[in-house]
């Protein structure tokens, strides 16, 4: 199998967990219908402005769709109806 690579940013802790093969702690997102918590990439990007974002480090903010823009036209809160 072919593993593909994505570099971004991490906390110290996150990537010592990563670099010891564990999981990191992550924020945590509902999934639809049930509500139960997923971590945040897990979720749909297009109900999740935190999963398309990459909460933030996958698109800089001056990108259209980047996070600050989003956040600023309220779409952080609209997905949750």
């Amino acid at each position: 199998g072919r593993r593909d690579q994505l570099r971004v940013c991490a906390c110290t802790a996150c990537a010592h967990a990563i670099r010891t093969r564990r999981a990191p702690e992550v924020l945590t997102d509902t999934a639809p219908p049930d509500g139960r918590p997923i971590p945040y990439f897990e979720a749909q990007a297009d109900s999740s402005v935190w999963a398309a974002t990459g909460y933030g480090s996958l698109l800089g903010n001056d990108a259209e769709g980047g996070l600050a823009g989003r956040v600023g036209r309220g779409d952080f809160s609209r997905g949750r109806a």
